[in-house]
């Protein structure tokens, strides 16, 4: 079977990631969409509480989650485009470096997530990213539409919490471009994915964005 291209729709927490990735499969051809397994983890509304008691053990529990999700969409729907959103990588650059750039989890148990992560691809091969699109909202907006939405599991969340993401967020931006992998950005502040008008200027751009990297 072959592979689709993968390309990862990352961003701030409530940036329109989700509804981004979800207007892409819809909008351009040969595309599916992976969605974030928040529902399916136990230990997540546990570490918004308690992040040093539970920070590895749901971000773990969350990378697993993500690399079955890729593979069982695949497997059903195989498509030239996979947009998936955050995944592994994000849970990788963005939340794995949080927990130790804070010193939320130990070095060890950071050596040890990694150690874990390369079994965990090794069960869930894929090929190397094709494409991140960053999903650009300012943190005080993040946090409105949080509250807006409701979701009682993130009730905990500070703005503070959304501020500091934004850091690493910014961090594992660069990261990527060190790696020589495209990036596309796309401000859902500027461009509202949920109107007819904002939805085709965001499928234009992204299908430009695919043209060129092709």
């Amino acid at each position: 079977m072959t592979l689709p291209l993968d390309i990862f729709v990352v961003g701030n927490i409530a940036c329109g990631k989700t509804t981004l990735g979800r207007l892409l499969a819809e909008q351009i051809a040969q595309a599916c969409f992976v969605p974030e397994p928040h529902d399916k983890n136990p230990f997540l509304p546990l570490y918004l509480c308690d992040q040093t008691r539970w920070g590895f053990t749901s971000t773990l529990y969350y990378y697993l989650g993500y690399a079955r999700a890729a593979a069982e969409v695949s497997a059903k729907n195989p498509s030239r485009y996979c947009f998936i959103d955050a995944g592994t990588w994000s849970n990788a650059l963005l939340y794995a470096e949080y927990l130790r750039g804070e010193e939320v989890i130990s070095r060890d148990e950071f050596d040890f997530y990694q150690q874990l992560r390369l079994i965990i691809d090794q069960a869930y091969p894929r090929p190397a990213p094709t494409a991140f699109i960053f999903v650009h909202l300012a943190p005080s907006a993040c946090y409105e539409r949080m509250k807006r939405r409701g979701w009682s599991y993130q009730t905990p969340i500070t703005i503070e919490y959304i501020e500091i993401l934004q850091g690493y967020l910014e961090k594992m931006r660069a990261a990527v471009c060190e790696m020589g992998i495209a990036v596309l950005d796309i401000s859902s502040g500027e461009i509202d994915f949920t109107q007819p008008h904002g939805q085709r200027t965001a499928v234009q751009q992204v299908e430009h964005f695919l043209r060129t990297i092709a």
